[in-house]
């Protein structure tokens, strides 16, 4: 039986496609416009306009910058203006737009006057003046806040005027605290109050009343307050008294709103580490130490405070060691 084979047409393929075949993938259709783009912003500055900032910090040396970002209609001209026309190649290009950065530095002792009272706050704004334009960015960072609720950085737009009162506000761009390594700034940035979010932990350190006197407690200008605990040690005298400490809190005007008072009396002639704290039971004197409890989620606003108050104090006794572990923020 014989076999026969086929062989291939002489000559080469045809070239192209099959007519018969069809493509799954889809050709680009994208293009870009490189010219006469609109600006990538949108808020417009005009000549009036200035950048008004605001920081607000509880740390005694600190340093904000405040980087910003202008879109310019024409960059600078390269030429003087004796030296007659421009080229025309470097006119038209000068026409394509300009970046024009601004860097201003808030520093503590100049610009702010940072204050160096314990627990207390400094406040400092500023304004910089700006160009014709479109506003690309605002960014703040500091250089002493580690933690959040330390330094607070507020920038809006003002028109005209000085940077207070606040009704020249026309645009606010953004307000956050900021750290060491937590930069705050628009656009994509937050709008919030100085209360809003956690807080900055700070255990701190009040100083002895005289002897005979109980200690007061209370932040300093506007700052709030969360009390975690607050610790003092009460070293009584040899005049036989029973002493009764009692933990109050008071508002702005005097009235009380807490008082709770120790399960145990002190007698003369001890030392006993009192402990207030929110949100636990009250403990009788144990090993030279005594626990009084707070309301829970115990917050001081300015003019509100935490105090002691000793039934039966005498002129000998003495609070030392007065120690506060608060929660903090700059409203």
């Amino acid at each position: 039986m014989g076999s026969s084979v086929i062989l291939p047409s002489p000559g080469q393929p045809k070239t192209g496609p099959d007519p018969g075949f069809k493509s799954g993938s889809v050709p680009t259709i994208v293009s870009f416009n490189f010219d006469n783009v609109a600006p990538p912003s949108p808020v417009y500055i005009q000549r009036d306009d200035k950048l008004g900032i605001q920081v607000i910090t509880n740390q005694s040396v600190e340093t904000v910058t405040v980087n910003a970002r202008l879109l310019m209609p024409q960059r600078p001209q390269p030429q003087q203006p004796d030296t007659g026309p421009p080229d025309p190649a470097l006119l038209a290009q000068s026409k394509l737009g300009f970046v024009l950065p601004i860097v201003q530095q808030i520093l503590g002792g100049t610009i702010l006057n940072f204050g160096t009272v314990l627990g207390g706050t400094s406040q400092k704004t500023a304004q910089v003046d700006l160009a014709e334009g479109y506003l690309l960015s605002v960014a703040a960072q500091c250089v002493a806040a580690t933690q959040r609720g330390a330094t607070f950085v507020r920038c809006w737009i003002n028109r005209q005027g000085s940077v207070f009162p606040l009704t020249n506000v026309y645009e606010l761009l953004f307000g956050d605290y900021v750290t060491t390594t937590q930069p705050a700034g628009w656009p994509y940035g937050r709008q919030l109050a100085g209360a809003d979010g956690p807080g900055n932990m700070q255990a701190l350190t009040a100083a002895n009343p005289a002897a005979g006197a109980d200690f007061v407690v209370a932040p300093s200008g506007n700052l709030r307050w969360r009390i975690q605990a607050v610790s003092a040690l009460l070293t009584t005298s040899a005049a036989v008294a029973n002493r009764i400490v009692h933990a109050e809190v008071e508002d702005s005007g005097g009235v009380t709103l807490s008082d709770v008072a120790a399960l145990t009396a002190q007698v003369a002639s001890t030392a006993v580490q009192y402990t207030f704290m929110p949100g636990v039971s009250s403990q009788a004197t144990v090993d030279g130490a005594q626990l009084i409890s707070l309301p829970p989620a115990m917050f001081l606003d300015n003019g509100m405070q935490i105090a002691s108050e000793t039934t039966g104090i005498q002129a000998g006794d003495q609070w030392s060691n007065i120690r506060f572990y608060v929660e903090m923020w700059n409203p």
